[in-house]
């Protein structure tokens, strides 16, 4: 229980802590009002005035994200998405929208589909970038610290697409991971700047049977906020089980 009504609809699937009473990462199965919620297993202890943390991560993205506005489809700019990933819920994320969850990842992990789309985007441009034939170090004016681990993407300097930025001297320049073939510039080059990220564990389904519907959309509110919105039976009765495998 919560006197000061802090639950709200995004709290579940997150986990909570206070070793002193809830075990690590133990998951709000449900929120039934912004005073009350459900945990997956029960206290250790009663008491009132109690902390309890919410929201343990199951996928800290550090500033590794990459998206588009109005696209469903996101990337890192280093390491891989897991299939542990599906499922986990988005939350203090900039560009993209809280509660949103991943639906599938590729086979290569280096991009996954949310249930809404980014409301952000990290696709930008340097400009004024200058850098020698085979050199990892470019100069340009408009250099700034929110450019450090960016990856390069189209340019005219022969930088390679998915070079990152490995250090930046504020206003004058900085390093890239791999050196310019062709070299030139001052040019204006694409460039993607990762965004903080954090997935949040999902809660699993409680054992039982379960009523199957199709939906057109499974956005968190979709049927408030799609016009287009709509459901249906699988088949008359259609039911399926959630059990141990």
């Amino acid at each position: 229980m919560s006197a000061a009504g802090n639950f709200s609809r995004f709290d579940v699937g997150q986990g909570v802590w206070n070793e002193s009473f809830v075990p690590f990462n133990t998951p709000i199965t449900a929120v039934l009002s912004a005073h009350r919620a459900l945990l997956a297993a029960p206290s250790q202890s009663t008491g009132s005035g109690l902390t309890m943390f919410v929201g343990a991560w199951g996928h800290h993205l550090d500033n590794k994200l990459l998206s588009t506005v109005g696209s469903t489809t996101i990337g890192l700019a280093a390491g891989r998405f897991t299939r542990n990933d599906v499922g986990r819920m988005f939350s203090l994320t900039p560009t993209i929208p809280d509660g949103t969850t991943v639906v599938s990842v590729a086979a290569d992990g280096a991009t996954a589909t949310i249930s809404a789309p980014a409301t952000g985007s990290t696709l930008g441009s340097l400009a004024g970038v200058a850098v020698a034939p085979g050199s990892t170090s470019f100069t340009s004016g408009a250099a700034d610290s929110a450019d450090f681990n960016g990856v390069v993407g189209a340019n005219s300097l022969g930088i390679p697409a998915g070079t990152t930025i490995t250090s930046v001297d504020q206003s004058m320049g900085g390093t890239l991971s791999a050196p310019a073939t062709s070299g030139g510039g001052p040019a204006t080059i694409a460039l993607q700047r990762p965004a903080y990220g954090v997935l949040f564990f999902a809660a699993g389904a409680p054992k039982g049977d379960y009523h199957v519907v199709v939906v057109s959309n499974g956005a968190v509110d979709a049927a408030l906020d799609d016009p287009g919105y709509y459901q249906s039976e699988l088949t008359s009765g259609a039911a399926f089980t959630v059990a141990r495998y």
